[in-house]
């Protein structure tokens, strides 16, 4: 028996609530902070939207520290293609 891999798009405003530890949206945070237990595929306008609203610091630590992948969406829909034909 094999367990299928389950793959989670994380909406722009997830990501910056969770960094920013917006006590008002606690389960961003939790999100963020289980983020190796699963795979992320960063769509690329996900990226964009972060870079316009995240200040340098909190940019930089999203995109160096955290284990996701950036992808277009080309790219993010045939992975779940092929996971999926699995």
């Amino acid at each position: 028996m094999t367990t299928p891999i389950e793959r989670w798009l994380i909406d722009t405003n997830v990501w910056i609530f969770g960094l920013r530890r917006d006590e008002n949206f606690p389960e961003s945070a939790r999100v963020l902070d289980e983020i190796g237990s699963f795979l992320v595929l960063v769509p690329l306008q996900v990226i964009k939207e972060l870079h316009l609203n995240l200040i340098d610091d909190e940019f930089l630590q999203t995109v160096t520290n955290l284990p996701a992948e950036i992808v277009t969406p080309a790219q993010a829909l045939s992975r779940l293609r092929s996971t999926n034909a699995e």
